[in-house]
């Protein structure tokens, strides 16, 4: 058997199925005060679903292969639409930027997300970013409560509205 980090591949289905994973695992930290633990998976598991909407409103299905290519096409995206600023890698605002105005030029039948629900997924993503990173993984310091209640609310958030984004 090939190596853990070798199994699998990426795709939509896949980081919706690890977004959900990571929600879970961030539940059980967070009842056993591993808070830092719980924000930095409640980070993920939003990153994996705002990347699942990009990627989805580009056009690829739940179980396309995510290639290299379509991660420099997101980038390229940037330009076409007159974004500002590329998303880094573990950008959750910047990707949740992206999967908003990539709805809104994606071909029939997606339509662009209705009302202010895009506005939402900016500014909650916007919002949860102020506050995590991927290098949390590094620290050891404790999240003040206000920072994990908000993490929290605001992953459970994304957790709601999964089946809308995508």
């Amino acid at each position: 058997m090939s190596p853990l980090h070798q199994r699998g591949y990426d795709c939509i289905r896949e980081y919706l199925a690890a977004a959900r994973m990571r929600h879970s695992e961030a539940r059980r930290l967070l009842e056993r005060s591993h808070d830092l633990g719980a924000i930095y998976l409640y980070g993920y598991s939003v990153e994996m679903r705002v990347k699942a909407a990009y990627f989805h409103n580009a056009g690829l299905l739940r179980e396309e292969l995510i290639t290299q290519q379509h991660r420099t096409d997101a980038v390229n995206m940037w330009t076409i639409l007159g974004l500002a600023t590329p998303p880094r890698p573990h950008d959750i605002a910047g990707w949740a930027t992206l999967a908003v105005a990539a709805r809104s030029t994606a071909p029939s039948p997606l339509r662009p997300y209705e009302g202010a629900f895009g506005i939402e997924v900016v500014t909650r993503a916007t919002s949860l970013y102020l506050i995590w990173r991927e290098t949390l993984r590094y620290r050891s310091t404790q999240p003040l409560p206000r920072e994990l209640r908000d993490v929290r609310s605001i992953a459970d958030w994304f957790s709601s509205i999964e089946a809308k984004m995508i």
